[in-house]
């Protein structure tokens, strides 16, 4: 069985134990595990990834064709479409599986560019975006998109599972709820609220320049944000987008208690919820104490590791513009935005 984060207990996450993986070839390779208590998968940028996926036993693109034993045509091929997945940086790309007798196999490596073409690793278009699992994929249960790092060349998915879908007649439509590997959650009812306020510089000082994600309409003061508990892989994390430029109010995993960095803020303590005072060490061509009114406030969902600093753009659970007359002390109720969220069509074909 696999459980909602992808770890299978003896052909996937624990192959140390089992001493080999079958890959996309059908062959035997012995392998350790990654991505978790295992061997941790490359990240060295001196690697060049292969963009055939060979070496991982994964192919992209690969036209050829094989038939089975008098059942019919194998369905070794999926053709992807893509639709709001953006392209990944610094070497990181994309890599999709399919689950195979519970365990994972390789359809090859991807990236995307602007127009959402499937690309591979060397930035070249791949033809009809048909990625080739080496093998029939009728029976596969179920197929996972991952963010894998640069120089990964291993044969085991990354903890970042990003898309999943369950297969439907030879066909998969790949979502962050969808499946049991991906985020387990369509994240619809992700709630998120915010003032603004500078408790780290005292009262009536700069009021208009933090922003905490607090809710001051209930009895007593609650924490603004509800967002489901992440798999292993990601993080939140809240922005300011200050005239076009997004400046981070820190990481966490816990909506309910303080984020990870208060790079900005002043001496004093903030509340215990998400948030960051704009006063101090501002960012390059950024001017502090920052005015937050005509920002935007919004929440992100970050691949850890990240590929870059700037914001994840294609996970946004909740937003919402800062009017230009904003109150300071008043509770902004930010809009849910999972409707935008990313999704992958994948077409199982000859």
């Amino acid at each position: 069985m696999l459980d909602k984060h992808g770890l299978h207990c003896v052909a996937w996450f624990s192959m140390m134990a089992v001493g080999c993986f079958v890959n996309s070839a059908g062959e035997q390779d012995s392998a350790g595990e990654t991505g978790g208590s295992g061997q941790a998968e490359s990240s060295d940028d001196s690697t060049t990834p292969d963009p055939t996926g060979e070496a991982d036993g994964s192919t992209a693109g690969d036209s050829g064709m094989a038939t089975d034993d008098g059942n019919g045509v194998e369905l070794r091929h999926a053709m992807v479409e893509v639709e709001g997945i953006q392209t990944l940086t610094a070497g990181f790309h994309y890599e999709a599986w399919a689950v195979l007798d519970d365990a994972p196999v390789s359809l090859g490596k991807f990236n995307v560019d602007a127009s959402a073409v499937i690309t591979d690793l060397n930035g070249i278009a791949i033809v009809d975006g048909l990625l080739d699992g080496g093998r029939d994929l009728r029976d596969a249960s179920e197929f996972i998109l991952t963010i894998e790092s640069a120089g990964d060349i291993d044969i085991t998915p990354a903890e970042t599972h990003f898309l999943a879908g369950d297969h439907v007649d030879e066909a998969a439509v790949l979502t962050v709820g969808g499946g049991s590997l991906a985020f387990g959650d369509d994240f619809t009812a992700a709630r998120g609220a915010f003032i603004l306020a500078t408790p780290t510089d005292g009262p009536d000082n700069n009021e208009s320049s933090g922003l905490w994600f607090l809710d001051l309409s209930t009895e007593p003061v609650s924490p603004g944000l509800e967002l489901p508990e992440l798999p292993a892989g990601w993080e939140y994390e809240g922005w300011a987008v200050i005239d076009g430029v997004p400046i981070t109010t820190g990481r966490f995993l816990e909506p309910t208690a303080p984020d990870f960095a208060a790079p900005f803020s002043g001496e004093l303590d903030g509340p215990s919820v998400p948030g960051e005072d704009f006063l101090v060490n501002p960012p390059m061509n950024v001017e502090f104490p920052a005015e937050l009114r005509g920002a935007v406030a919004v929440i992100t969902i970050e691949p850890e590791p990240d590929d870059s600093p700037a914001p994840f753009g294609a996970l946004r659970p909740v937003l919402r513009d800062i009017p230009d007359d904003a109150a300071t002390g008043q509770t902004f109720t930010m809009t849910n935005n999972a409707a935008s969220f990313p999704t992958l069509t994948l077409t199982l074909v000859p």
